[in-house]
């Protein structure tokens, strides 16, 4: 434990920046008061400066500066209400919320905030406005982050909502439910609990796009989730899709299965449902797979990423000539078969010899010539 003589700074400066401060009686020394406080959460080694702060017999200073933040939309400072969120990023990569500030504007400031790294996020308007971080991301693994070395004054260029889709744009559909497991104060783990009012969105691959590319992906749908913690997203156009939920610090999964394509309009698989569930320490995705009645029954594809094998369970196929096929990145057919008719099928596909990569799955009603369902798989 340290211990630290402060000079001209409040106890609630230590506090609310991540310092767990106990402190007993002090000194009045002309217009100076001095006392000693021990920190019980005391991550970071104050900048050396001056000997206004002691850490045992060594001299500190404790500086701070404040963070003053426009929010624009366009050329405009928003007029709307506004909320803003200062997060820490900690040595350890992990980020520490510090401060909150309400303001019937978009011109605010942080103040003070100690020198260091952190994650700024303006948020207003959900029907206007995308939460947006410090270099005008709405993704917070995307935004930039803010060295404070002294005073310092920003801005940040809102993203706006994406327009409204309709009937005309396209047949999709995406829903689904948000879940929480997080721990208590104690340690233990609360019961799951559906995450209401959190925003989440989707992304899709814009044409011609590079694959792989995070920027290739542009905001199509976005939201907040309902009482019940659940959203949905209608008249989605073809194309391939990344969701998103937006909790500061915490990643998604990297094994979680995010991605999936829409067809054109009137296949049958243009309706998804997704289950997320949020820990301290990451987010999981699984893809409830749509409507498929038209050609299987208890369809189910597994594991998914996978290192070898996929398996595909169905109990019956509707369709008489109905063919698979796996398709490369490079658009270049790796397997073709055909499907017999029947129930209780099971098809195991071993991609062990197959290159690491994303693939198409594909299903070909060819007495129709359509797509039947198209799925994206993940070998590693």
């Amino acid at each position: 434990m340290a211990l630290l003589l402060c000079h001209g700074i409040s106890y609630g400066q230590l506090s609310n920046q991540g310092y767990v401060t106990n402190y007993g009686g002090g000194t009045l020394n002309s217009s100076s008061y001095s006392t000693e406080v021990s920190t019980g959460a005391f991550s970071a080694t104050p900048d050396i400066v001056s000997s206004d702060f002691r850490l045992g017999f060594a001299s500190f200073n404790l500086v701070s500066g404040t963070v003053s933040i426009t929010a624009r939309s366009g050329g405009d400072i928003i007029s709307d209400n506004i909320e803003g969120l200062l997060l820490r990023v900690e040595s350890s990569g992990n980020y520490d919320t510090l401060d909150q500030v309400t303001n019937n504007n978009g011109d605010f400031a942080f103040n003070p905030v100690f020198l260091g790294d952190y994650l700024v996020v303006v948020d207003s308007d959900p029907e206007k406005y995308v939460a947006t971080y410090f270099g005008n991301e709405f993704l917070w693994e995307e935004a930039d982050v803010l060295v404070l070395e002294g005073d310092t004054a920003t801005r940040i260029v809102m993203t706006v909502i994406p327009p409204i889709l309709d009937e005309n744009d396209g047949d999709g559909n995406v829903s689904g439910t948000i879940e929480e497991d997080f721990e208590d104060e104690e340690g233990r783990i609360n019961a799951r609990r559906r995450a209401a009012k959190r925003k989440c969105g989707l992304r899709r691959k814009r044409t011609g796009g590079r694959t792989g590319q995070d920027d290739d992906f542009e905001l199509i749908a976005y939201g907040e989730t309902n009482d019940n913690g659940e959203f949905e997203y209608g008249f989605l156009p073809e194309g391939t899709y990344r969701f998103f939920v937006e909790y500061p610090g915490i990643p998604l999964d990297e094994s979680s299965f995010v991605e999936f394509d829409i067809g054109e309009a009137g296949v049958s698989d243009n309706t998804f449902i997704l289950a997320a569930v949020v820990t301290e320490t990451g987010i999981t995705v699984e893809l409830i797979l749509g409507l498929t009645s038209e050609f299987f029954t208890d369809f189910n594809i597994y594991p998914n990423p996978t290192t070898d094998i996929i398996n595909i369970d169905y109990d019956k196929i509707l369709s008489d000539n109905l063919s698979m096929s796996i398709i490369d990145m490079n658009g270049k057919r790796v397997l073709n078969q055909l499907l017999e008719r029947g129930e209780g099928g099971k098809i195991e596909i071993d991609l062990s010899s197959y290159q690491s990569g994303q693939y198409i799955l594909k299903f070909f009603d060819n007495d129709k010539n359509e797509s039947a369902l198209t799925f994206r798989i993940l070998k590693r």
